[in-house]
């Protein structure tokens, strides 16, 4: 098993899918200049969307949210 795979089942196993918390996410949130209605944000590798959800509730952006692993 090589370290892709391997970080991909160890997240399986969370709620999240991912490292981090809602308020990790917050608070890198917190360090980007606030996005105007209309921007655009692309979460690369959002897993289960739970960092995605963070974003759509806190921004005024559209965002797309795109993973590789089905699950």
């Amino acid at each position: 098993m090589n370290l892709y795979d391997y970080s991909v089942e160890f997240h399986k196993l969370t709620e999240r899918r991912g490292p981090g918390s809602e308020e990790q996410s917050k608070k890198a949130l917190s360090y980007v200049p606030e996005l105007k209605e209309g921007a655009h944000i692309l979460d690369i590798g959002c897993a289960n969307g739970m960092q995605t959800i963070i974003l759509a509730n806190n921004t005024k952006a559209h965002i797309t949210g795109i993973d590789i692993v089905p699950d």
